[in-house]
């Protein structure tokens, strides 16, 4: 009878220990020891939230009786050698399954964003690739025809990859996805070739002052992201820059 309640004690215990966690993280892969860092972006660094010794079997566990803030996490792992990023949002129950020879494979279950989010990055790996094979060819390219031919399939992979991401934000609107995208998203250069000093002047403030015009200051979920800081370092360091060097920098700068 002793012992009957004992185990009746026992369970109510670790229900009770599981509802007070406000997050928990389990992660799993084929890296059997050592110890796993689950870290957040702050600008292009990643700051240590919690670290957990990976057990028998490959698996971490890390847990909280805060919720964490949304944002942009990583899993950091195998001797620091291996990263995964994910996303943090108002669920923060999740399981993550990785295998270090193919990352990008990477399971995340539990969270609406991460299935977002990981679709996103195997369709951008797979058009990126494509997109980037363009450029070097239009850069090796030896006449006229041939710089005409990899620009205009450039451009194709460039306008897939964007429509992508206007989709996720118009069918998504509310999800961490799309608030990331909004963010990353930079304001359109002009598309009028200025003629004079004043129409460059004019051009170059206007693409100044809706440089901000994607990110929500309001929404604390940006500053875990590593585009923030780069943008203002950006800006700074640049602050005088022209209308041909405007003109001249290639598409979606921020990513």
């Amino acid at each position: 009878m002793h012992q009957l309640l004992s185990t009746f004690a026992l369970a109510a215990l670790c229900c009770i220990s599981f509802k007070s966690k406000a997050y928990q993280i389990q992660f799993k892969s084929n890296v059997a020891s050592g110890t796993a860092y689950l870290t957040y972006y702050m600008g292009k660094n990643l700051n240590i939230q919690d670290s957990a010794v990976i057990l028998k079997g490959g698996i971490a566990s890390f847990a909280g009786k805060a919720p964490l803030p949304g944002g942009i996490y990583a899993i950091v792992f195998g001797n620091k050698k291996y990263s995964i990023d994910f996303l943090v949002g108002s669920s923060q129950n999740l399981f993550i399954q990785a295998d270090t020879a193919n990352l990008l494979q990477t399971e995340i279950t539990g969270s609406k964003d991460n299935d977002i989010f990981k679709d996103y990055q195997r369709f951008v790996a797979q058009n990126g690739r494509l997109l980037m094979a363009e450029k070097k060819a239009f850069n090796e390219s030896t006449n006229r025809a041939d710089s005409l031919l990899h620009e205009k399939n450039y451009n194709k992979y460039n306008d897939i990859i964007n429509k992508y991401r206007l989709d996720i934000i118009t069918k998504s609107p509310t999800s961490l996805m799309a608030v990331l995208l909004q963010a990353m998203r930079e304001p359109q250069v002009p598309a009028a070739i200025p003629l004079t000093r004043e129409d460059s002047m004019r051009n170059y403030y206007a693409y100044k002052k809706s440089y901000w015009d994607g990110i929500s200051f309001a929404d604390d979920r940006v500053v875990r992201m590593p585009f923030l800081i780069l943008a203002i370092t950006f800006l700074q360091n640049n602050s005088s820059l022209s209308l041909p060097e405007l003109y001249s920098r290639p598409c979606n700068s921020r990513l």
